[in-house]
C-alpha cells in the first residue's frame, strides 16, 4: 500500500471514528470494515443504501443455510460475516458525509431483527433437513428468535416504561441518579460473566461460536444451545430489571413533585405543553429522546 493510501485511510479512520470507547469486537471489525467504507465513500451509495447492502448480505447467508449442506453452513456464515462488515460501514459512510438521522437508525435496528429472524429460521431449515423431519430445530429457531429480539430491545422497553409511568418532569428530576450503561445487559455483570456474555454473545456469537459451528458441520448444537441460553439471558435481564425497579423506584420516593400517573394521572396534551414540561432534561437523557446515535 503506497505511503498516500496509508495517508488517505489514517485520515478517513479519524473522520468517521466513533467519539466513544468501543469494546475489542467493535475494534477488530472496524479494522476491516474501514476499507469497504473507502471503497463506498468513492461511490454514489448512501449510507442508507449501505444499510440495505447489509440486509441483502444477510438475507444471502440465510437463505443459503437452508441447504443444510457443510459448504452451506460456511458459505452462509461467510455472508454474515460481510452483513456484519456493511454493517459498520453503514455508520461510517453516514459519519463521513454527514447523512446520520434517526430514520437511519430506526432502519439499521429494523434490519438487525429482520436478520436475526431471517438466520435462525435459515439454520432451522438446513438442520430439519438433515434431521430426519425433527421439528426440534423449528421449535429452538423461535425461542432462540424471540428471546433475541426482547433482549436487544431491553434498554429501549425499560427507558420508554419509565418515561411512561414517571412523566417528562418527574424524569427530569430522577435523571441525574442514572447513566444510560444502567440499562444495559452487562450492566452488573462481574468480570467472568462479562467474558462469557463477550464471548457466546455479542460478536463472539458470529466471530466465534457461528464459524466453529459451521467449520464443525454442527449447526444443530449451535442451535439447540442457543436455544437454551438466549432463554437464560432474559431471565437475567429481568432479574436486572427488577433490581433497576427497586433502585429507581426509591429515587422517585425521594424527588419532589408528583408522578403523572401515580398522582392525577394527568399528561400534557399538546406539544407545547410537552416541549414547555420537558425543560433542561439530563444531557444523556436528551441523547436518548433524540434517537440518533450516529449508527
Amino acid at each position: 500500500m503506497s505511503l498516500h493510501k496509508q495517508s488517505s485511510f489514517q485520515s478517513l479512520r479519524e473522520r468517521v471514528a466513533k467519539q466513544h470507547h468501543e469494546p475489542l469486537w467493535n475494534r477488530l471489525v472496524r479494522k476491516l470494515s474501514i476499507h469497504s467504507t473507502w471503497l463506498l465513500i468513492h461511490t454514489p451509495i448512501s449510507a442508507n443504501g449501505v444499510t440495505f447492502l447489509f440486509l441483502l448480505a444477510g438475507l444471502c447467508g440465510a437463505a443459503i443455510y437452508a441447504f443444510g449442506t457443510h459448504w452451506a453452513w460456511i458459505a452462509g456464515t461467510l455472508c454474515i460475516w460481510l452483513s456484519i462488515v456493511l454493517d459498520f460501514s453503514d455508520g461510517e459512510v453516514a459519519r463521513y458525509r454527514g447523512e446520520s438521522s434517526w430514520f437511519g437508525d430506526y432502519f439499521e435496528e429494523t434490519v438487525h431483527a429482520v436478520l436475526v429472524i431471517a438466520m435462525y429460521c435459515g439454520i432451522a431449515v438446513g438442520v430439519w433437513r438433515g434431521a430426519s423431519g425433527s421439528a426440534w430445530p423449528f421449535v429452538c429457531a423461535l425461542v432462540a428468535t424471540g428471546s433475541t429480539l426482547i433482549a436487544r430491545n431491553d434498554k429501549n422497553l425499560l427507558m420508554k416504561s419509565m418515561f411512561q409511568y414517571y412523566g417528562f418532569e418527574q424524569m427530569r428530576q430522577i435523571a441525574p441518579t442514572f447513566a444510560l450503561s444502567e440499562f444495559a445487559l452487562t450492566r452488573n455483570m462481574n468480570r467472568l460473566l462479562y467474558f462469557v456474555n463477550m464471548t457466546i454473545f455479542d460478536f463472539g456469537f458470529y466471530l466465534v461460536m457461528l464459524p466453529l459451528a459451521a467449520i464443525a458441520n454442527r449447526m444443530d448444537l449451535f442451535l439447540y444451545f442457543y436455544g437454551a441460553v438466549r432463554v437464560l439471558s432474559v431471565v437475567y435481564m429481568f432479574a436486572q430489571s427488577w433490581r433497576l425497579r427497586e433502585k429507581y423506584g426509591s429515587a422517585a420516593s425521594r424527588s419532589p413533585g408528583a408522578l403523572h400517573t401515580a398522582a392525577n394521572g394527568s399528561r400534557p396534551t399538546s406539544a407545547a405543553q410537552m416541549e414547555e414540561e420537558r425543560g433542561p432534561v439530563a444531557p444523556q437523557l436528551a441523547a436518548w429522546e433524540r434517537g440518533v446515535r450516529g449508527k
